[in-house]
């Protein structure tokens, strides 16, 4: 909460940014009952604000979706199974999905605000991790895909910068943008329709460097929990020596 200083208090009107989801946020802008503080992070699948949610005086995080992306169904299907499989994961290890709620062109995740840093910024400062630290990081890491997994989901894009640890020794696994869902007929049939468009598209999901054989070569559907697996193993390996076991240009 010491960040709402740039926020609440800073002198600025609350403005309304409604009409135009695609441009940066700025302090003091409102969506609804939440009041943006700061820019946390952006990504092709939306941008993401500290922000407080008025009504309740708690901090909240907001992902937005782009403007942009709202006219293209898969970024669109693949935002909602997003919202959809977060949803589902309500617990330890896993940031809490809120709410979801639609503005003029846009679409807004309202989720639970951690404040501490991403395991990619730790290792940028630092470098690698001490044996110690790197068991509990990738013990906890464990607990929360394997929820995921006992849930029918599959995160497929596990990386440094979706793993955020909590100023109080938190560990939690973010980002379900890209997660395929097994075993639910509703929610799976979306999320194999939008698999199928993007393999006709030449897609690949993920992320060079953490993808597993089968992810790397387009075959989604192979993609399944072991490819969780392989993306763990990948960010174990970096967690103790600094680097990645495979570095290349492609």
């Amino acid at each position: 909460l010491d960040m709402l200083h740039s926020g609440i208090g800073s002198g600025h009107a609350a403005g309304s940014i409604l009409a135009a989801p695609m441009q940066a946020m700025h302090p003091a802008q409102r969506l609804g009952d939440f009041q943006i503080v700061r820019e946390l992070a952006r990504g092709g699948m939306g941008i993401v604000y500290e922000a407080v949610q008025l009504s309740l005086g708690r901090p909240v995080a907001l992902k937005v979706l782009p403007f942009a992306a709202t006219v293209d169904s898969r970024q669109l299907q693949r935002f909602r199974i997003e919202a959809q499989a977060q949803a589902r994961l309500n617990g330890p290890n896993i940031v809490t999905l809120h709410s979801m709620f639609e503005i003029p062109g846009s679409l807004v995740l309202v989720m639970e605000y951690v404040e501490g840093h991403t395991l990619e910024q730790r290792l940028h400062n630092e470098g690698r991790l001490s044996m110690a630290t790197t068991v509990w990081v990738f013990e906890q890491a464990l607990l929360g895909v394997e929820r995921a997994h006992r849930m029918g989901i599959v995160h497929r894009d596990l990386k440094p910068s979706n793993i955020m640890l909590g100023h109080y020794g938190e560990v939690y696994v973010l980002d379900w943008g890209v997660a395929r869902v097994i075993g639910d007929t509703d929610l799976a049939g979306v999320a194999i329709d939008s698999l199928e468009g993007e393999t006709q598209q030449g897609a690949v999901l993920g992320t060079p460097g953490y993808m597993s054989p089968e992810a790397s070569a387009g075959e989604l559907d192979q993609v399944d929990e072991r490819s969780d697996v392989y993306g763990l193993g990948t960010l174990l390996y970096e967690l103790l020596t600094g680097r990645l076991p495979f570095d290349a240009g492609n």
